[in-house]
């Protein structure tokens, strides 16, 4: 068994550069899908990975905002799915940063 964490600081460009428009469309027809730090200019996922990290959707009482703090939609739950399989894929055989490794790669953790 493994147990493993991945945790997200930002977006990768790599990333969203692939996920198709109609998946995360921009707030109007003539703006980018992306803005030019990789993020992309959706509502619904302007701030993802971290979403903000705080009370990321409508409410109409204190309680139940405090209730659902840091709570996702299926759709964000999903594309947090869907980077972490990304991630794995990408550094599968392992990372290197100026020829230098800095990971051996998941392969070596979950197919030893």
């Amino acid at each position: 068994t493994v147990d493993l964490t991945i945790i997200y600081y930002t977006l990768p460009r790599k990333f969203s550069d692939k996920i198709p428009r109609e998946t995360v469309p921009p707030p109007n027809s003539d703006a980018p899908k992306v803005d030019d730090k990789g993020s992309f200019t959706n509502t619904e996922f302007k701030d993802f990975p971290n979403f903000n990290g705080f009370a990321n959707f409508g409410s109409t009482t204190n309680t139940w905002s405090f209730l659902r703090t840091a709570a996702l939609s299926r759709r964000q739950a999903n594309m947090s799915a869907h980077l972490g399989s990304w991630v794995i894929n990408e550094a599968w055989e392992g990372l290197t940063v100026n020829g230098k490794e800095v990971f051996g790669g998941f392969k070596e953790i979950l197919d030893p």
